[in-house]
């Protein structure tokens, strides 16, 4: 039996960055994306998302920064999805 692909669904994807500044010289970031359930073809994903966090601190009168990245802390980015094909 002959099956016809899916090729048309819609997507969505929201982004957010939040820079915050403090004192001393420390600054952060709090930034993130969500993805929606997609199709591209054969393949569905289904819906993802992630958060991510900066921290830095300026040093020696502002002559260097010591940075720290922490992505996807909670787990989040983890793709599932499924690829239907033609026998």
């Amino acid at each position: 039996m002959d099956r016809m692909f899916r090729t048309e669904a819609a997507n969505a994807q929201f982004n957010m960055n939040n820079q915050f500044n403090f004192k001393n010289g420390w600054s952060g970031e709090l930034s993130g994306f969500c993805n929606s359930k997609r199709c591209g073809g054969p393949v569905y994903d289904k819906t993802f998302w992630t958060s991510i966090r900066r921290y830095s601190k300026s040093l020696l009168k502002n002559k260097a920064t010591i940075k720290l990245n922490v992505r996807d802390i909670f787990y989040t980015q983890v793709i599932y999805g499924a690829i239907e094909y033609q026998t």
